[in-house]
């Protein structure tokens, strides 16, 4: 049973990633060509959605599809539905490999889970060889600028780590309770409202649960042989995440203090290219590439022409509410009202795909 769920549930996934890629893909190219029509927070959503449902519906389809076959009892279950049957949906199409490819899907799903942990694991343990290793070679930061720092990321429900480097370092670390770090190199280059702008930023990634959100979004999009697929709507999230980072920064210090921040922040990075291409982390709030700067300048640009801004879309803690009971109720009426509904569509649609 375990290698029938585990077969099927791939199957289905890598069917609806491939499907949420082209309608996400779809999205991103009517926003290229028309921005007002999807904001950079909807278009996150767009894309957090196509990641997340592909995995969820196919853990639901297969549940329907297949508990029904537990619990009607096999007398019951040929009864309702007579013609030639296999608890493992696709043995149709798999043919006379079976268990084989179940053996296989499990190797597949232990081997990339064990890949994602790994990777993970090391990406936290390569920023925290770094940090401990940054030459403390910066100036003590103004006592003014400290206290700005503090008032700011009290105010956002964090704790400051300064590290005292010339790098320009900032990102929030940590799941639960998270931890601001800045770098004296920063604070000392900015002046205050572009300091506000980079705390601002780094605190709507906080208060959107960033880093534990994007750790689940990473689990969906390895969750099916669509893996490839998945990466790049994570590429093109995080591109919309900081978009969406900068227009909230922006509605307290004004598009053009971030766009300045990230300018100027941008340069002294270059400056300092030597040092960080030996592994030192850099803000996360200036881009690797300089294409991804420029856009994010042009978008604040056009944000103060504009003078107004999108609004972050917080409501994550309740779309997941409303998902996981739709997802519940949804499979318990099925269960009560139609337990071989999803099963004969299954069928349906893996015999259309023979």
């Amino acid at each position: 049973m375990i290698l029938d769920l585990a077969a099927n549930f791939l199957f289905f996934a890598t069917v609806f990633g491939a499907c949420a890629f082209a309608v996400a893909w779809l999205g991103r190219y009517g926003a290229h060509r028309q921005p007002a029509l999807l904001p950079p927070a909807r278009l996150t959503q767009l894309y957090a959605a196509a990641l997340v449902l592909p995995p969820l519906t196919a853990v639901w389809v297969v549940c329907a599809a297949i508990l029904p076959t537990c619990w009607l009892g096999e007398h019951d279950f040929l009864t309702a539905h007579p013609a030639p049957h296999a608890e493992h949906l696709i043995a149709g199409v798999t043919g006379g490999l079976d268990p084989t490819v179940g053996y296989a899907v499990l190797m597949l799903v232990a081997g990339s889970a064990v890949v994602l942990a790994w990777s993970t694991a090391r990406g936290h343990g390569r920023l925290a060889w770094a940090v401990a290793r940054l030459q403390l070679t910066g100036a003590a930061p103004p006592a003014a600028k400290l206290a700005l720092v503090e008032a700011v990321a009290r105010r956002h429900g964090l704790d400051v780590g300064l590290i005292q480097s010339d790098q320009p370092v900032s990102f929030v670390w940590g799941f639960r309770r998270s931890k601001l770090v800045l770098s004296s190199g920063l604070i000392e280059t900015l002046t205050l409202a572009e300091l506000v702008s980079v705390l601002e930023h780094e605190g709507a990634h906080h208060a959107r649960r960033d880093n534990l959100v994007k750790l689940a979004l990473t689990i969906c999009a390895h969750a099916s042989l669509a893996a490839p697929l998945g990466r790049r709507l994570l590429r093109w999230r995080n591109e919309q995440v900081e978009l969406v980072c900068d227009e909230a920064a922006a509605r307290t210090t004004g598009p053009l203090d971030v766009a300045e921040a990230l300018v100027k922040l941008h340069r002294r990075a270059y400056a300092l290219m030597a040092p960080v291409a030996l592994g030192t982390p850099r803000s996360s709030f200036v881009a690797d590439d300089a294409p991804s700067v420029e856009r994010r300048v042009r978008h604040l640009v056009a944000l103060a022409d504009r003078r107004s801004a999108a609004a972050p879309g917080g409501a994550t803690s309740r779309a997941l509410a409303a998902l996981a009971a739709v997802f519940a109720l949804s499979l318990v009426a099925v269960a009560a009202w139609a337990p071989l509904a999803v099963h004969t569509a299954a069928e349906a649609l893996l015999l259309v795909s023979r």
